[in-house]
């Protein structure tokens, strides 16, 4: 195995770097992770008790948890606890804004005939849906500005693709053939025409 050193060393610092990060976040997202898949799996299983239990456990180890608090949402509407679903889509909403939370949120404003705060919550929904549009769209033009610096992204392809008929015989489709030009192969057609 070639660069074997090269390798364990690479092992050793990636495990340094995550000894000295914040390591218990990464492993309470992952228990949170398995936490809102046996949620799923009971819930699946027709076992609410057993889901929310686990959507709760998933959201005391990661807060920022989008899937377990939509489903714990889910859970007090359904019971009629519309306060407490009333929190839990104003936790979505504060912590990892997405279009769901706004909208549910929304309507749990308008079902209590609070009609300005509804309107208020789509307001801001629409506001951060702009917003990462509108990352995106920066993102990509940085992208495609940095490519297009380096040379990377060219106005025209350098590889160009040209049907040629030969000369002598224009009357048949079959004499058709394709080549594939490049600069090099163009400058050489240049040349042998000037030289013919």
């Amino acid at each position: 195995m070639p660069y074997f050193t090269f390798r364990f060393a690479g092992l050793i610092t990636t495990f340094a770097f995550f000894a000295y990060s914040n390591w218990k976040v990464s492993v309470n997202q992952a228990y949170a992770g398995y936490y809102n898949a046996m949620g799923d799996f009971h819930l699946s299983q027709d076992s609410v008790s057993l889901a929310e239990g686990y959507y709760q456990r998933s959201v005391f180890l990661a807060t920022r948890n989008y899937h377990a608090h939509y489903g714990l949402a889910q859970f007090l509407g359904a019971r009629g606890e519309y306060e407490k679903e009333k929190q839990e889509y104003t936790r979505l909403v504060d912590g990892r804004p997405l279009d769901l939370a706004y909208l549910n949120l929304s309507q749990l404003d308008a079902s209590d005939n609070s009609f300005p705060s509804s309107a208020l919550v789509l307001k801001h929904g629409l506001a951060a849906s702009a917003v990462l549009v509108l990352l995106a769209f920066a993102i990509s033009d940085m992208r495609n500005a940095a490519l297009a610096y380096l040379g990377l992204n060219p106005a025209k392809p350098a590889v160009e693709f040209e049907i040629r008929l030969p000369k002598a015989a224009l009357t048949t489709a079959a004499d058709t053939q394709v080549e594939l030009l490049t600069d090099r192969n163009q400058k050489l057609a240049k040349v042998q025409e000037a030289l013919a």
